[in-house]
């Protein structure tokens, strides 16, 4: 067969002819092995994450299992606070209380501005730094 260039009659540009059936197989065979390629390294990886998923969730079970256990051991034996009395928290030693401070940023104030409380947020009472609010020591 004669191999005939066909021009495009706007552009003058030739077109291109359209592909012979062996050529079509050769980019389908082509494709289907970069599919192939694609699908192994899809597998691979969701394999590998899907292990790293598994071991981070049984090790985070069995880490905060283990520390469940010390801590009803340590809880059954150990005395209580001698800070907050085995509470847990106390009452805040910055605003004593009051939920808000008198403060100013000049060094000889003329007025004091009230200010919410940063140590315990208006709640008027913190943690034992004790005991980590457990409690017991």
């Amino acid at each position: 067969m004669q191999d005939f260039q066909f021009l495009d009659i706007l552009s003058g540009i030739p077109a291109q002819l359209p592909p012979s059936k062996s050529e079509k197989q050769s980019k389908r065979s082509r494709y289907a092995e970069l599919n192939s390629h694609c699908a192994h390294f899809v597998t691979r990886t969701a394999i590998l994450l899907g292990g790293v998923l598994a071991l981070n969730i049984t090790s985070s079970i069995a880490v905060n299992a283990l520390r469940f256990a010390t801590d009803l051991k340590l809880k059954r034996v150990a005395l209580p606070c001698g800070v907050c009395r085995g509470k847990g928290f106390y009452i805040c030693k910055l605003c004593k209380g009051n939920a808000n401070i008198h403060w100013s940023p000049l060094y000889d104030p003329v007025a004091f501005n009230p200010c919410l409380c940063p140590t315990c947020d208006g709640n008027r009472v913190q943690r034992c730094l004790n005991c980590l609010g457990k409690g017991y020591s």
